[in-house]
């Protein structure tokens, strides 16, 4: 459920992440001495990526191709998610009898979060996989403050040297320090060799973060600024009067997590606040709740950003059952999990909805049609014209900012013979900004009233066909946060025109 369908896509790659990965990758060369010139990220995953491709190919130093670049991005992604489920099942035994940690790790297998992540050439599937280690190595790393603090300084340098928001991880260090050192010189000595380590292993990862650091400060300050919402771009509108924690709990978690593994999780949590005396149970929750906490609190709340926080839902969840010793509850967290990281997963095993759609264009609408459709969805529909349609990409994101765009929309709107619908990155957003964008408010309403000329002739959605039930459908595109669904699998509408409107 991580390697298969690692091509998905059919060669065309919709994730911008991973494409700006994969580009920076592909000019990294021995003249230029491996600069990036990319810092939106660490350096290791690219040139892990890059090396790794040089030793399958004779070590000759080769330009890594671009399709190349983001197939091994996915796959070092899948393999780190892939080692984070044993891992998890050997932090559980600390706690949980073998049967209760083997379904913690059968739940992160399932787990629909981290089986997407898998997929995405990002950075997702390494921060997971170095956290739970890190975690792991605060609990059964051998007798030694020393030897702690030296495995669990590279680790987090690792981690930093992936992604610096990897800050975050130092949580169960923090804990773990409190426990290992028992005087203050001990407690001095282990951040010192953590801190050395740590800093040590950052630099040789993510070297130009300190060569070229004028570069690399720009880019961290122009990502910190989109994250906490002083500047403000298209892909960032639904988080606009969004309350931190109630987004996460109704358009993250039960999606990315699992409905059912949210909930016991949840009750874990608490059921594991009467263990605050012991060590473990500390790490787990401190760790789990600044993690949260952190991420719930900035203005940019993507569901990838939760991602290294999803196996302890797992853990939390297995503890609950355990507590509760009900072979009922543990069957329905079972069959509910299985099923959501089943559904997720046949993503990858079916062709894209945006070739499907394409597909279905190029067969039923006739030659020369004038569409009017959306901008910013990574690739315009359909992504072969074969019918030499005239494509209308257009700026919905600023009808209401730029008042020339009104005009052109009714212009565009007298002309259209369809209108494409390739997501819900705009739609769906309007609910919780009711009265902010009046000109884009009432455009939809009319649209999916019928009002405005057009119906609906043809809708693909994701997973199975001929379409899923209307419930889980409508519920999965409205209310799960949008980056989960529109990079892999967005549901795509096409309207036809029926009545010319005066």
């Amino acid at each position: 459920m991580r390697f298969y369908g690692l091509t998905w896509g059919d060669g065309l790659f919709f994730h911008p992440d991973e494409n700006n990965m994969a580009r920076a990758i592909s000019q990294l060369n021995l003249n230029s001495g491996f600069h990036p010139d990319f810092f939106a990220y660490g350096q290791l995953p690219l040139y892990l990526v890059y090396f790794s491709y040089q030793l399958v190919h004779g070590l000759d130093l080769r330009l890594v191709p671009f399709k190349e670049a983001i197939y091994n991005l996915r796959f070092w992604s899948a393999l780190f998610s892939t080692l984070t489920i044993p891992l998890v099942y050997l932090i559980s035994r600390k706690l949980l009898s073998t049967s209760y940690s083997l379904l913690t790790a059968v739940l992160v297998a399932f787990m629909p979060g981290l089986i997407q992540a898998a997929h995405f050439g990002t950075t997702e599937s390494l921060l997971t996989f170095f956290f739970m280690l890190i975690i792991y190595l605060t609990l059964h790393l051998g007798p030694g403050p020393k030897y702690r603090s030296i495995l669990m300084g590279i680790v987090f340098g690792l981690a930093v040297g992936t992604k610096v928001s990897a800050l975050y991880f130092i949580a169960p260090v923090i804990v773990a320090s409190l426990y290992v050192a028992r005087d203050w010189k001990r407690f001095i000595y282990f951040w010192l060799i953590f801190t050395v380590f740590a800093v040590l292993v950052a630099l040789l990862a993510s070297p130009y973060n300190l060569v070229d650091y004028e570069s690399y400060l720009s880019s961290m300050r122009y990502e910190s600024a989109v994250a906490l919402g002083e500047v403000k771009v298209f892909y960032t509108r639904q988080f606009e009067n969004s309350v931190p924690l109630v987004f996460q709990a109704i358009r993250v978690f039960p999606f990315a997590v699992g409905f059912i593994t949210s909930i016991f999780g949840l009750f874990g949590l608490l059921l594991s606040l009467r263990e605050y005396r012991k060590q473990f149970f500390v790490i787990l929750i401190f760790s789990f709740l600044f993690i949260i906490a952190v991420n719930s609190l900035i203005f940019a709340k993507w569901t990838r950003f939760m991602t290294p926080a999803y196996p302890l839902f797992a853990v939390f969840t297995a503890y609950a059952l355990y507590k509760l010793q009900n072979k009922l509850a543990v069957i329905l967290v079972l069959l509910f999990t299985v099923a959501q990281g089943v559904l997720l997963f046949q993503i990858y095993t079916m062709p894209d909805t945006r070739i499907a759609a394409s597909t279905w264009i190029n067969e039923n609408i006739p030659d020369g049609s004038y569409i009017l459709s959306e901008t910013a969805n990574v690739v315009d529909i359909p992504v072969r014209n074969e019918n030499e349609l005239t494509v209308i990409s257009f700026d919905f994101y600023h009808l209401d900012q730029e008042e020339e765009l009104s005009d052109q929309l009714i212009n565009h709107l007298e002309k259209a013979d369809y209108i494409f619908v390739p997501s819900r990155r705009l739609f769906a957003n309007l609910p919780q900004n009711a009265g902010n964008y009046p000109l884009l408010e009432k455009y939809y309403d009319a649209l999916f009233s019928g009002r405005l000329g057009f119906e609906l002739i043809h809708t693909q959605p994701p997973y199975f066909e001929p379409r899923r039930s209307d419930l889980l459908g409508s519920f999965e595109e409205i209310w799960a946060e949008e980056t989960f669904t529109v990079f892999d699998h967005p549901t795509i509408r096409v309207y036809k025109k029926v009545d010319v409107l005066e």
